[in-house]
């Protein structure tokens, strides 16, 4: 998708929702980002010139991190994590030990490169792993 300049950095999650995997600023972007743009979203990735994390990284040269980076038992470690759960409620819940749970979160956090909970819990929400409900009446 080809637009005028957004007004929102977070308006990468909105054009995900209705199905846009690609997008450049059309005052800005060069004929490179555009062919640049098409090919990651035709391998199945995503493109969003804004002035957000993802932009940084592509610009770059700077994998965006991926969801098969990480193995299922990660997947669901980091699930778990944007719930809001604890390692020990994690622990829990998948049947395993507080040790194995830090160590999958270690072992998620290193491989993308993210090392906060909040930024885990964003990725989690970008790559489509959870949904954000929103309820204007609470």
């Amino acid at each position: 998708m080809l637009g005028p300049s957004p007004g929102s950095a977070n308006i990468d999650l909105k054009l995900r929702e209705f199905g846009v995997y690609g997008y450049l600023s059309k005052d800005t972007a060069t004929a490179e980002e555009l062919v640049s743009c098409v090919r990651r979203v035709a391998a199945g990735g995503v493109y969003f010139d804004l002035d957000d994390r993802s932009a940084v990284q592509e610009k770059s040269g700077v994998v965006a991190p991926d969801l098969k980076m990480l193995s299922r038992r990660q997947v669901d470690v980091l699930l778990c994590i944007a719930e809001g759960l604890s390692s020990k409620q994690i622990g829990l819940k998948l049947g395993t030990s507080v040790k194995t749970v830090e160590s999958h979160r270690t072992n998620l956090m290193e491989r993308l490169n993210i090392f906060d909970v909040a930024s885990l819990v964003k990725f989690a929400i970008t790559s489509r792993l959870i949904k954000l409900e929103y309820d204007p009446m609470v």
